[in-house]
């Protein structure tokens, strides 16, 4: 519960349009996808898949050739044998690789026909973005990622930021590399605590947008030794239940510790308070599409000692008293007993 998952934004497993007679494929990296291809039914169907000069499959003689087939499409490649006889040629993809994107060509000969169909297929990796709040000494900051981005994003993705849902000027985004990928980071400085602050970041290569919020709440207090419940509502555009995540942290430290968090309303309960539970509590309420930031501030007073003494000293002298009657009740008791037995013993016996 601790580390914050982070949780990746939905794409769609593969978008399809016809365009001009050329159909365009966006496949999920990792994934499977289906290049379509159809052609009026005959009889000796030979279907060969292409990628450039590259050979992808090939089917003749009512079974799949593969002997020719390129070692990086090995285990990877399936016609739709079934529905060959109806004038599908469809090639089906597994796992898709990063250089498996570009133009595919689709022939299918049969005794009456030709057909020749070219399929551009796009890979889309499935991104990660997040929001980082950091304090430190008078700074605050907020940083707002794209992480596993590909292709390179300088020309489809951007991130803007927003006061209190109005646009701010917003610092340059910094673009990193990691093998393939890239990530993007955007910061912007808490210039007003008492605001709230929003950043949107657009992708127009996967028509994505994610939203991310932070904003602080009032300050809670309460006294060491004791419990405190602290709340942490969800915006109506984080309600999304089904893939809700919820992270709990202190913000100067990695994660809570023997926290409780109430799944019904996200609140988080600390007990036996001590002076080092002083400091931010940060709640991060994330979906696919979003994510909400909430700080609170936790003041946790010192007992009393005065206070402690006079409880103890109390505590002390009800203890006694209770000691004191005790005794007291017993000895009542036990003179009793012993009262009663002279008086049997005065009594005089019956005559005989």
């Amino acid at each position: 519960m601790k580390t914050q998952k982070t949780l990746p934004f939905l794409i769609l497993l593969f978008e399809l349009f016809t365009l001009s007679g050329l159909t365009e494929v966006t496949g999920r990296f990792a994934e499977d996808c289906v290049l379509p291809c159809s052609f009026p039914p005959g009889e000796d169907e030979a279907i060969h898949w292409k990628h450039g000069t590259t050979n992808v499959h090939s089917y003749y003689f009512k079974q799949d050739q593969l002997s020719q087939q390129n070692p990086g499409y090995q285990s990877r490649t399936a016609l739709f044998h079934e529905e060959i006889p109806k004038g599908n040629a469809s090639l089906k993809l597994h796992s898709l690789r990063l250089n498996d994107s570009g133009s595919y060509h689709c022939y299918v000969g049969t005794k009456s026909d030709k057909t020749d169909k070219y399929v551009t297929l796009k890979i889309a990796v499935l991104p990660y973005y997040t929001m980082e709040y950091e304090n430190k000494d008078t700074i605050r900051l907020l940083k707002c990622y794209a992480f596993h981005i590909y292709p390179e994003p300088k020309y489809y993705l951007n991130i803007t930021w927003g006061d209190d849902n109005k646009p701010i000027q917003t610092t340059k985004m910094s673009i990193s590399q990691d093998g393939p990928f890239f990530s993007v980071r955007s910061d912007q400085n808490i210039t007003n605590p008492n605001s709230s602050y929003q950043c949107n970041i657009q992708n127009s290569y996967l028509n994505q947008t994610w939203t991310a919020e932070w904003k602080t709440e009032g300050s809670l207090s309460s006294e060491e030794g004791t419990m405190i419940s602290i709340p942490c509502t969800s915006a109506e555009v984080c309600n999304d239940t089904k893939e809700l995540i919820i992270t709990w942290k202190k913000v100067d430290s990695a994660s809570v510790g023997l926290e409780e968090i109430n799944q019904r309303n996200y609140s988080l309960t600390l007990r036996d308070l001590t002076q080092s539970d002083n400091g931010e509590y940060l709640c991060n309420i994330s979906t696919p599409h979003c994510t909400q930031i909430t700080v609170r501030y936790l003041h946790v007073e010192k007992r009393n000692k005065d206070i402690d003494i006079w409880i103890i000293a109390l505590t002390l002298l009800l203890l006694v008293v209770i000691i004191l009657i005790s005794i007291l009740s017993f000895l009542r008791k036990w003179k009793e007993r012993e009262f009663s037995t002279d008086e049997r013993e005065r009594e005089p016996l019956p005559s005989g």
